[in-house]
């Protein structure tokens, strides 16, 4: 059964049925294919996401720099 799911594509299903089983060496397979699956669909989103965060980090830190800085040039000019 697990080789058959494996086959049609179905990694967690295989995983279930090797794991079932007793089998070390195909739950390893299927466990492979089935991470790599989930990193192709998965990763770009949390990678996306974690992209815009540091951006909008970096543009928080900025902000404060160059607040700092201003509001010091108008204490100089007063």
């Amino acid at each position: 059964m697990g080789k058959s799911s494996m086959r049609e594509g179905d990694y967690k299903q295989a995983m279930k049925y090797f794991q079932l089983g007793n089998s070390r060496k195909y739950y390893t397979r299927a466990f492979e294919f089935y991470r790599k699956e989930q990193m192709q669909t998965k990763f770009p989103k949390y990678m996306g996401a974690a992209v815009v965060l540091a951006v909008i980090g970096l543009l928080a830190v900025t902000g404060r720099k160059i607040k700092r800085w201003v509001g010091e040039v108008k204490c100089r000019d007063i």
